[in-house]
């Protein structure tokens, strides 16, 4: 195992740098979920009911992993650096994955998501908009909560699908390349 993380951080402060970073922007996405601002939640839940739910499951998994690289790096054991270093890289592996798999449906679900949110839009641009329920396909699902113009402000439904598949696209790519940025450091 090399001594250095990213080529200039020793092995243990990186490793917990690492996880630190993880940790926080898992932490930051759970919290935007749980307000109503993470606007995933809202395509997520027009293509299927359980997305939301797992896109919540992954975010945790991930800040599990992030506080264990954290605690990896505090303790210094090799035997739990090496863990953390397979845990990271499936984690990694999943995380790619998954946004894939979002990025594919956003695409595929993306005339479903224009007419849903058409639907929807009526009251939500008048202030009246409570309904955060919106049925697809013989299935009712929820928005967590979360108002259609609540997210994307005066965007109409046609720039909100395209500003969330733009969003899904940037962020397979770039969330891709951090992860494997960051792997190669450990």
């Amino acid at each position: 195992m090399a001594k250095r993380c990213c080529c200039i951080i020793p092995l243990r402060g990186g490793s917990a740098l690492i996880g630190l970073v993880i940790a926080l922007v898992s932490v930051l996405l759970l919290g935007l979920t749980f307000a109503k601002k993470n606007p995933m939640i809202m395509h997520l839940a027009i293509i299927n009911a359980a997305l939301p739910w797992v896109y919540i499951v992954v975010a945790a998994a991930s800040g599990v992993v992030g506080l264990y690289g954290v605690l990896a790096g505090s303790v210094g054991k090799l035997a739990l650096m090496r863990l953390y270093k397979i845990l990271f890289w499936l984690l990694f592996f999943v995380v790619c994955v998954w946004q894939a798999v979002d990025f594919v449906l956003a695409l595929v679900y993306r005339s479903q998501t224009l007419d849903s949110c058409q639907k929807s839009s009526g009251s939500a641009a008048s202030g009246s908009g409570n309904s955060t329920e919106v049925s697809f396909g013989g299935y009712t699902t929820t928005f967590l909560g979360m108002e259609m113009g609540d997210t994307y402000g005066l965007a109409d439904c046609g720039q909100a699908v395209q500003a969330g598949v733009i969003g899904l696209a940037i962020m397979l790519f770039l969330g891709g390349l951090f992860m494997v940025s960051l792997g190669l450091g450990l």
